[in-house]
C-alpha cells in the first residue's frame, strides 16, 4: 500500500490543480469500472486519489516477457519508450494509460495508471511473470534467510505474493523453482 500512495503522490504533487493530465486523463466520465477479473496477475486496485477514476497496477516480468508487454500496449494503441515514465493516449481519446517502467530484481517492473479495461483483460490472459527467486535473488540461501524484510519483502508485497495467489496446484507444481525455494515461498505464504 504505502507504495501505491508513494507512488501515486510523487506523480500528483508535481502539479496538485485541476489541470493536472493525471485529473484530465483519467475523469470520472472516461472510467468504467472493471467488473470481471480474467485473472490475478498482474493485481488491479483503485487509486485512492478520488481525481483519479482508474485502475493501478504494479507488475514485474522476467526481462524476456518485456516484449510481450510492449505487444500488448501495441496492440491496444499504446507506443511506450523504452525507459522512464509518461502519459499515453490511445486512439480513442477517452482510453490513457500512465506508466512507469524500471528494471529491478533482476526484472523490469511496470507501474500504470488506466482506465483502458481491454489493455487489462490482455495483460491478465497473457501469461507474463515475475523472474523466479532463485532468479531475483540468486545470492541467498533460502534455508537460512529468515524474515521478509527490505527489498525481499518489497519484492514479495509487490511482485512474488500476487503472482504466486494467481496460480492453480497444477501451475504451481510445474514452475521450475528448487525445494529449498518451494519450501521458502511455503514458509513466507
Amino acid at each position: 500500500m504505502f507504495m501505491k500512495i508513494n507512488f501515486l503522490s510523487s506523480i500528483i504533487n508535481k502539479s496538485n490543480t485541476d489541470d493536472n493530465p493525471l485529473y484530465v486523463a483519467f475523469d470520472k466520465n472516461k472510467f468504467s469500472k472493471k467488473t470481471e477479473s480474467i485473472g490475478n496477475y498482474p493485481l488491479i486496485e483503485s487509486p485512492s486519489d478520488h481525481r483519479i477514476y482508474a485502475h493501478f497496477i504494479k507488475f514485474l516480468v522476467q526481462l524476456n516477457d518485456v516484449v510481450v508487454v510492449e505487444e500488448i500496449f501495441e496492440k491496444n494503441g499504446y507506443s511506450i519508450t523504452s525507459s522512464g515514465s509518461e502519459l499515453i493516449h490511445s486512439a480513442n481519446k477517452d482510453l490513457s494509460v500512465f506508466v512507469r517502467k524500471k528494471e529491478e530484481f533482476n526484472g523490469m517492473s511496470f507501474s500504470l495508471i488506466t482506465n483502458d479495461n481491454f489493455l487489462i483483460s490482455d495483460l491478465q490472459t497473457s501469461h507474463i511473470r515475475p523472474p523466479f527467486p532463485q532468479e531475483t535473488f540468486p545470492h541467498i540461501d533460502p534455508e537460512v534467510y529468515g524474515a521478509l524484510q527490505g527489498n525481499m519483502e518489497f519484492w514479495w508485497s509487490f511482485y512474488w505474493k500476487p503472482y504466486w495467489k494467481s496460480l492453480t496446484d497444477d501451475q504451481i507444481n510445474s514452475l521450475l523453482i528448487p525445494d529449498e525455494w518451494m519450501n521458502f515461498i511455503e514458509r513466507h505464504s
